[in-house]
């Protein structure tokens, strides 16, 4: 009993639970769930091969050091990155860590299980002008935090 008595004492500030005052949920993404990312396009004519081909502008989607890139969520079977904005000229192009990747209209799948534990993504414009303002990626499969 007094051990009982002892820790009702540290559970509770001015005689009141630490229950009724510290109520709260913590509401976190589920592993595998879309994430939308918006960064600033770039203005740069050029070509790379048939995909994404000749283009006036880009993003590139990456994480700030020390992070490299968006990881595989765990317990998932299905990785895509989709153009998140309006523009039907996008091409959307991802890199793996360990060298694989690929290019498409609009959405690219990375084949299950990932090839790579981290992957960069690439939105280019076919289109002169590219976007003005931060233009989003929908990320699906993929970890929010490494």
């Amino acid at each position: 009993m007094e051990k009982q008595k002892n820790f009702n004492k540290f559970m509770s500030i001015s005689g009141l639970p630490l229950g009724l005052i510290f109520s709260f949920a913590i509401i976190l993404p589920l592993a595998g769930s879309p994430i939308v990312i918006y960064g600033p396009p770039v203005q740069s004519s050029g070509s790379q091969g048939i995909c994404p081909g000749s283009f006036s502008g880009y993003n590139i989607y990456t994480k700030a050091p020390p992070a490299w890139g968006w990881v595989p969520a765990t317990n998932t079977t299905v990785f895509t990155a989709a153009n998140g904005g309006q523009r039907t000229d996008a091409r959307i192009q991802f890199y793996g860590l360990n060298g694989d990747s690929g290019c498409n209209l609009s959405s690219v799948t990375i084949p299950n299980p990932p090839a790579s534990p981290q992957y960069i993504f690439n939105i280019y414009f076919r289109s002169n002008p590219p976007p003005t303002t931060n233009y989003p990626i929908i990320l699906t499969g993929f970890k929010t935090n490494n």
